[in-house]
């Protein structure tokens, strides 16, 4: 059986103030005993694994570590009380991440600097997050998933740092976009964020901030989040990008006239980088647009390919493949009408100078 990590589970062996909980185990090679001992008033004998972690999941409640080795007989009472450690409970998400991240590391057996190892981080950094001193990044929180074998645990974790200020479902998407080995994007209304620059994704927020939709605090994150992910430009071998947006992208202004040229002129150069492709829907298509939605399709390893949408409240992850397909038609019915790649890189260039001599 893997690893549960993370995953939520009842726990008929133990007593019912510790059932809903989250099981952290090495490893499980044979079902556990089932039942509450009688005799002795505590656990069955464990016949599960050679350590347990329970961590209380309810809020309020306190964090309740639970470790046992196997037993030949019912476990006494004082055994079961010995076993348990008490800690005050974290505060915040952030403090919930820290502490997550502490318990499962120790639990694994795992020094810092092994957890460095895996995770491709020093163990000072493993350090400074696990005491609060720094936060989490989304790359980090994937890559420790990775090393826990978690599924998205502490992806889910960082969502939570960010309060309401992701879409739901968002993400799930960038676990998704991370693994992507080609990405097919199309935007109606703003440059697709892996493309922007700080200034002009800095620009948007600050709408948002300005019309009491996030905090400032919160666009800062959501800043520092589009960051991280467009490093997945950067890894080796770099996924395959192709991205069309409509022309409206290019002339809505948003932030200064300087802050849309400096945004053009990166699109000319990220243009012509190898592994990318950017095109541009003319105005002049009208009614025959074939998509009026945000999309981006994700193939991922063994070419399959997942949607992704939003709407004004959530974003929404598309596996059903009929729909995926329908997705996918539309996609490139619009790489077919958009402009050539040397024409739209002379509509961003034309654009870009008209905004360098805006007053």
């Amino acid at each position: 059986m893997p690893p549960l990590i993370g995953r939520r589970c009842a726990l008929p062996y133990i007593s019912p103030m510790y059932r809903p909980c989250l099981l952290v185990a090495k490893s499980c090679t044979t079902s556990p005993t089932r039942g509450f001992n009688t005799t002795t008033g505590g656990p069955a004998c464990l016949a599960t694994a050679s350590l347990l972690s329970v961590v209380d999941s309810l809020p309020g409640r306190h964090t309740v570590l639970y470790a046992q080795t196997v037993f030949n007989r019912p476990a006494r009472k004082e055994e079961c009380a010995m076993s348990r450690i008490v800690l005050p409970p974290p505060t915040t998400p952030r403090e919930h991440f820290a502490t997550q991240l502490r318990h499962i590391r120790e639990f694994l057996g795992l020094t810092q600097s092994q957890l460095g190892l895996r995770t491709g981080y020093s163990a000072v950094h493993i350090s400074a997050v696990e005491t609060g001193r720094k936060p989490p990044t989304l790359p980090f929180a994937k890559s420790v998933d990775q090393a826990f074998d978690s599924g998205t645990k502490f992806v889910d974790l960082y969502g939570k740092i960010h309060g309401h200020s992701l879409l739901q479902g968002f993400p799930e998407y960038t676990v998704q976009e991370a693994a992507a080995a080609a990405l097919r994007v199309f935007q109606p209304r703003t440059i697709d964020g892996l493309l922007q620059t700080v200034e002009y994704a800095t620009a948007i927020e600050s709408g948002y901030v300005l019309r009491g939709k996030v905090t400032q605090d919160q666009a800062d994150s959501r800043v520092s989040l589009l960051l991280d992910r467009q490093r997945i430009l950067a890894k080796t071998p770099r996924p395959t990008l192709h991205v069309v947006m409509d022309e409206t992208c290019l002339r809505r202004q948003i932030g200064s006239p300087g802050v849309m040229a400096r945004q053009l002129a990166y699109l000319e150069e990220v243009a012509q980088q190898p592994k990318t492709t950017i095109q541009i829907a003319p105005d002049s298509l009208g009614e025959s647009h074939p998509i009026n939605h945000p999309l981006t399709l994700l193939i991922l390893s063994g070419h399959q390919v997942l949607g992704y949408t939003e709407g004004l409240h959530r974003g929404f992850l598309e596996r059903d493949t009929a729909t995926v397909a329908a997705w996918t038609e539309d996609y490139d019915r619009l790489t077919a009408d958009a402009l050539p790649r040397a024409a739209s890189l002379a509509r961003i260039r034309k654009l870009r100078e008209a905004f360098q001599h805006a007053p």
